[in-house]
């Protein structure tokens, strides 16, 4: 459903547009789902109820919590600024299990025999 990188702004955003639309009771179709307009009852018209499920959805989609202040913050403002916060979660997310698996997968300096560090791609002399 969502072809590429999941972690884009733009797949993120289209993620985001069909949670609004398909899961929650806003009454909205998909193309009256606009990116730059606020989320409040303003622009989308998601009430403080609405928003309180749009954040349960998102966490469940996306894998993981808000922390408190990013609740308060202006992560919020539009489904925009929403979109770019969880994308760069995600990628910062997914380059952090990247580092760990890489760290795992290290094998220490003495079990190298001499105790020197070997390096792909490099000879000793």
């Amino acid at each position: 459903m969502y072809p590429g990188n999941p972690n884009t702004v733009e797949s993120v955003l289209e993620r985001l547009k069909h949670i609004i639309a398909e899961r929650l009771d806003a009454n909205l179709k998909l193309e009256e789902v606009k990116a730059d307009i606020p989320i409040s009852e303003d622009g989308l018209g998601l009430d403080s109820i609405m928003i309180v499920e749009f954040i349960v959805l998102i966490e469940e989609t996306f894998g993981f919590q808000f922390n408190e202040d990013e609740l308060t913050s202006g992560v919020f403002t539009n489904l925009n600024t929403l979109a770019a916060f969880i994308a760069n979660r995600q990628t910062a997310r997914v380059m952090e299990g990247s580092w760990k698996d890489r760290l795992e997968s290290a094998r220490p300096i003495s079990e190298a025999g001499d105790g020197l560090e070997y390096q792909p791609g490099l000879s000793r002399v």
